[in-house]
């Protein structure tokens, strides 16, 4: 655990060092959870406007603000979800590039530290700083949305739901190790910074949209549902991390 550790700190401190780039994905997850927020709040309004509720009747028949409030929550849901997977992917996949881009990858590969703990400290110093944007970002959204009376209706999308918290702390999380564990290892064993960044894109886009979905499609389906999805998740990030690790150590020269 001490090597896992070693290598996720460096990592993050090296996260640390570009600031530019922790405010652009912070300022990503505002704007997904800002315009959800947004947008709640202006069907609040249109709720209390006996006007504007008319002509949301005319234009959407069988349609009112409430139900509207649940789409956009759900939307809310799967965005953020499919955003803080593909910045997580995105920056597993870098934390390798860098490395390589540097230089640094072969030393790494030939410390005295297993391959599936060299691995697996770069994936979770990659998602660290990402995952606490993500937690703190959408909690504060949740929060927000929670104080308003007509999002009451869709209260398993808030955080009065424990698969609300399910999704936020664990779904979210376990997801991201996948998906990052795969682009770390794809970038890990690529022979070529461009080959490694096309390969990380092609997961990120198909990885992200479908864990994204299972994830939104689960916190309707249930808790069971739920921690079947996460148990999965971890099975798969441990699967990726053993299998980058055993294809790492017949090759420690690449």
């Amino acid at each position: 655990m001490s090597g896992v550790w070693h290598v996720a700190r460096r990592e993050i401190l090296e996260q640390r060092r570009q600031p530019a780039m922790l405010a652009v994905v912070t300022s990503l997850y505002v704007i997904v959870a800002g315009s959800a927020v947004t947008a709640v709040a202006a069907l609040a309004t249109i709720e209390a406007t006996p006007v504007a509720f008319q002509m949301v009747e005319q234009l959407l028949p069988g349609t009112t603000p409430s139900s509207l409030v649940h789409t956009t929550l759900s939307l809310q849901t799967f965005l953020g979800f499919t955003q803080y997977l593909g910045i997580s992917a995105v920056a597993c996949g870098h934390a390798v590039l860098h490395d390589r881009q540097c230089g640094t990858f072969t030393f790494l590969l030939m410390a005295p530290i297993r391959r599936s703990a060299l691995l697996a400290g770069k994936v979770l110093g990659a998602v660290a700083l990402p995952t606490a944007g993500y937690v703190v970002v959408n909690l504060s959204a949740g929060l927000i949305e929670l104080a308003m009376p007509i999002a009451q209706d869709a209260h398993h999308w808030l955080p009065t739901s424990l698969g609300w918290w399910v999704a936020l702390l664990a779904g979210g999380p376990s997801w991201s190790l996948w998906v990052g564990a795969i682009c770390a290892s794809i970038s890990s064993l690529a022979r070529d910074v461009r080959t490694a960044q096309q390969a990380t894109w092609f997961v990120v886009f198909f990885a992200s949209l479908a864990a994204g979905g299972m994830l939104t499609w689960s916190i309707d389906a249930g808790l069971m549902e739920q921690m079947a999805v996460v148990l999965l998740a971890v099975t798969g990030a441990a699967t990726a991390l053993s299998a980058g690790a055993a294809l790492l150590s017949r090759d420690v020269g690449r």
